[in-house]
């Protein structure tokens, strides 16, 4: 029987293994391997030990700490409770900032710092350092994309949220992402999605301008195959 929360569990193992073995990083080693196994007492008190000593943001040593903790962390996904709010608030956001006011185009603190607060305006800078940084454009382009998903999940209830030209503007900004990217190929999943929202929209303004019926029956007759969301109401 597979526990639901297995995966995270066993990549905390991992993490705990590869954090040992890094100067400075045994207690965030001690944390991670306290709170794969539930012992979630014993893996805050390593943690707030490991804060308390950590090397002030503005050092080379905090750089070089917050990088190995973000790199590693990155190569065991599964693990989605290690950045606990006291690690990212205490210590990684702190040392990025800093080294970003310090380096206005590093490209390692705009990239994590950005990847880790979902920050638009850190990773288009980042991107502009960086235009091979496949983990930022694929960010960047499911913003975009998750603007347009939006506004027209409710399509087929006749709704659109929002202005259609705001989201014919994201998916525009989705084709220049995928245009610059110096490879293709890991973006065929936003291709391919970013055509079906263009269809999409394409019809919406078709059936605006001569609406018959509801715009899902409208689809329906001319074969259009959207998957609507589903919607859940609740009443008191």
């Amino acid at each position: 029987m597979h526990y639901w929360n297995q995966d995270n569990f066993e990549g905390l193992e991992r993490l705990a293994d590869a954090l040992a073995s890094q100067p400075g990083l045994q207690a965030l080693g001690e944390y991670a391997r306290a709170r794969s196994r539930g012992l979630r007492r014993e893996a805050f008190t390593a943690l707030d030990h490991f804060l308390r000593n950590a090397p002030a943001p503005d050092t080379l040593s905090a750089r070089e700490q917050a990088l190995q903790i973000v790199e590693l962390h990155s190569r065991t996904r599964d693990a989605h409770q290690f950045l606990a709010q006291p690690l990212l608030a205490r210590f990684l956001f702190p040392t990025l900032q800093a080294w970003i006011d310090d380096e206005p185009t590093a490209h390692a603190p705009l990239r994590w710092l950005g990847l880790l607060q979902s920050d638009g305006d850190l990773l288009r800078r980042a991107l502009a350092v960086s235009p091979g940084d496949v983990a930022v454009r694929h960010r960047l382009i499911d913003f975009a994309l998750g603007a347009v998903e939006y506004a027209t999940h409710h399509l087929d209830e006749g709704f659109f949220i929002g202005e259609p030209a705001e989201a014919r503007d994201a998916l525009e900004r989705v084709a220049t992402l995928i245009a610059e990217a110096p490879d293709a190929r890991p973006f065929e999943r936003p291709t391919d999605e970013a055509a079906q929202l263009q269809a999409l929209m394409d019809d919406w303004q078709a059936y605006s301008a001569r609406p018959e019926g509801s715009f899902a029956d409208w689809c329906a007759d001319r074969q259009r195959p959207y998957a609507w969301a589903k919607k859940y109401y609740y009443t008191p």
